[in-house]
């Protein structure tokens, strides 16, 4: 096997142009999951971070936009993910279910005592959504 690869040259150049073109390809792959990632991600990222910074339920990103970007998310990963987005589905109708109307003042208001784990939930999903350049 030495001597047929000292006695062709050639054989260097056509064996380096082989691992090139599959490294290349390799690292092209990378780049186009990455990307693809990105344009998912920076959407519910930027909801997440506009909720983060207002307080407002109005930017939270839907559970089917979370339950979608599972795809996105390594196989390793994806199953703390989708018990993360149930419990944020959880959060979500026990917030809503926290709230009522008093009609004595006329307004609605939030019972007694209930702390929302919404926000935890979503400091909890945050990373996922982190845009890589």
């Amino acid at each position: 096997m030495f001597k047929f690869i000292t006695d062709n040259p050639g054989f260097y150049s056509i064996l380096t142009f082989f691992l090139g073109l599959i490294l290349g390809h390799w690292l092209a792959l990378g780049r186009d999951k990455r990307k693809e990632f990105n344009e998912a991600a920076s959407d519910i990222y930027g909801k997440v971070y506009d909720y983060l910074k207002t307080n407002s339920k109005h930017h939270l990103p839907t559970l089917k936009e979370l339950e979608l970007f599972a795809k996105f998310i390594p196989i390793y990963r994806r199953k703390k993910y989708l018990n993360l987005v149930s419990l944020y589905g959880e959060g979500l109708v026990k917030d809503k279910e926290a709230y009522y109307f008093d009609t004595d003042k006329a307004e609605t208001v939030i019972r007694d005592g209930y702390v929302s784990e919404l926000r935890n939930n979503i400091n909890r999903l945050a990373p996922y959504f982190n845009v890589h350049k």
